[in-house]
């Protein structure tokens, strides 16, 4: 059988989350996600923020599908500020940030060029639930902003011995994208600092081949 396209492969999540409460229309999200990944392939032909092997729209909507693995979590939770912490080219919170309009999320990038292209996005899909931060994560998670949620995909190595000052601050409850090797290393993670799984969900990437993990972590 052929396999579904990366895009195909959304909708049909989309529709399966359709008992989502505040979830964008399929056709309205579909638009502003083309527009975002657009401008994606665009940039990243002036400046370096994706790879080589990226560099299609397929695999990006393969990004989209990843990300959007979180979008009934996010949502159950009922945080009202969702703060993606080191959103890099905006994955997850651009596609979480079009299916959930009602929730505000704050994408946390501290590379000047990432966070220029983050604020183009926000402004050319008139995503305006959506705020670009350019700064520390210590002084946001302890100062400024306060989140109901943080999410995390690639920001943070469950294997590494040092835990980073900002995460050791969270007081609410955080997810991360993991994988059944890492899984026991990010358990020990949480465990320093009092959080333990309040939720999981297993998956597969898009390609349907190589399994995935989200943990939601909560304070004990």
């Amino acid at each position: 059988m052929k396999q579904l396209s990366a895009k195909l492969a959304c909708k049909g999540y989309w529709e399966s989350c359709a008992d989502v409460p505040g979830l964008r229309e399929w056709s309205e999200a579909e638009a502003l996600i083309d527009q975002y990944v657009g401008l994606l392939l665009q940039v990243s032909k002036r400046r370096s923020l994706l790879a080589a092997s990226q560099r299609n729209e397929d695999s990006l909507w393969g990004h989209v599908f990843d990300s959007l693995q979180a979008l009934r979590m996010v949502a159950e939770s009922g945080a009202t500020v969702v703060m993606d912490a080191g959103s890099g080219n905006g994955l997850p919170g651009v596609p979480l940030a079009a299916a959930l309009p009602s929730v505000s999320f704050v994408l946390v990038e501290r590379t000047e060029p990432k966070a220029e292209f983050l604020e183009l996005v926000s402004a050319r899909c008139g995503l305006r639930n959506v705020t670009v931060r350019a700064a520390d994560l210590s002084e946001l998670v302890v100062g400024s902003i306060q989140p109901g949620l943080v999410i995390m995909r690639a920001l943070v190595s469950a294997d590494s011995a040092l835990l980073p000052r900002w995460m050791q601050s969270l007081t609410c409850p955080w997810i991360v994208f993991a994988t059944s090797s890492n899984h026991p290393n990010w358990i020990r993670l949480a465990g320093v600092f009092e959080f333990a799984v309040c939720d999981e969900l297993e998956y597969v990437d898009v390609s349907g081949l190589r399994p995935r993990l989200l943990l939601k972590f909560a304070n004990l």
